[in-house]
């Protein structure tokens, strides 16, 4: 049996926090917003710490807040695809999965 490889999360490149400060604006807590969004808690954790779902998550999450898709997540191209790990910009950042 192997080890998963865990998570690596690298800072947003459009700016920390937007995601956050758009749950914040609706007085809803992650547990909150969850189970809105039909995700769990860690799920919306690690998006607000710079992980990049899916484009029908992203879809599925801005709606539940209200919002654009391209306010919380703007550097992001219309494809499908599974989520990733955004690499840190001018950083440094050496992980990026896709």
């Amino acid at each position: 049996m192997t080890a998963a490889t865990p998570r690596i999360l690298s800072p947003r490149p459009d700016g920390p926090g937007a995601f956050a400060r758009a749950r914040y604006a609706r007085g809803l807590r992650q547990s909150d917003l969850a189970e809105l969004a039909g995700v769990s808690r860690t799920y919306v954790s690690e998006v607000e710490r710079g992980w990049v779902p899916p484009v029908h998550r992203q879809e599925q999450l801005a709606a539940v807040l209200g919002v654009e898709r391209a306010d919380l997540f703007p550097n992001e191209q219309d494809a499908p695809g599974r989520g990733r790990l955004v690499e840190a910009a001018d950083a440094g950042g050496t992980h990026k999965a896709t």
